[in-house]
């Protein structure tokens, strides 16, 4: 089958998730496991806890986009490993509720879509999807990876890229 735009972002995101999901067996297994959730790369940057929530969030407003309906925000409340399992879960079971074949033909529909709150532009759904959706998802998991290494966790870039890699081994979501 031929790799679509279902793929480069409904799969894609499935994978951060994965991704985020191992980060936090890890982390949970760790000495100093209790204090990784309110952990900090900077003071003016969020939590560990916080990056699983926007990384969601982008996801949730990805698939609002893609589905032409209004994104209502979910307040950041995860605090905990578990927290942050359940809102995974979540994510993951609406990726999993998604339809290919409506997705890949959301990619080219153009419509009015939100930037930020002084900015709403006309674009495709794949133009918001890899223009700002991806990189933002990207970004957060970048920065759980980053505070869990600063924090000492044992990890490395295996531990980020392998949920990735399942689409290669044939294990596709």
């Amino acid at each position: 089958m031929a790799f679509t735009f279902y793929d480069s972002s409904i799969v894609a995101s499935n994978h951060v998730l994965d991704s985020l999901s191992r980060l936090i067996d890890i982390a949970e297994k760790q000495p100093n496991a209790s204090t990784l959730p309110s952990a900090r790369l900077a003071d003016d940057m969020r939590p560990f806890s916080s990056q699983i929530h926007l990384a969601s969030q982008a996801i949730e407003r990805l698939l609002c986009r893609l589905h032409s309906r209004d994104h209502v925000p979910v307040e950041d409340k995860i605090s905990t490993f578990d927290d942050m399992r359940q809102r995974i879960q979540s994510v993951h079971a609406e990726l999993d509720a998604t339809d290919r074949d409506a997705i890949n033909k959301a990619g080219d529909e153009v419509s009015p879509t939100w930037l930020t709150p002084d900015m709403t532009v006309n674009m495709s759904g794949s133009a918001f999807a890899m223009g700002a959706s991806m990189p933002n998802i990207f970004f957060h998991l970048s920065i759980a990876y980053a505070i869990l290494r600063a924090e000492g966790v044992p990890i490395g870039k295996w531990d980020y890229i392998q949920p990735f890699m399942q689409y290669q081994l044939g294990k596709s979501s």
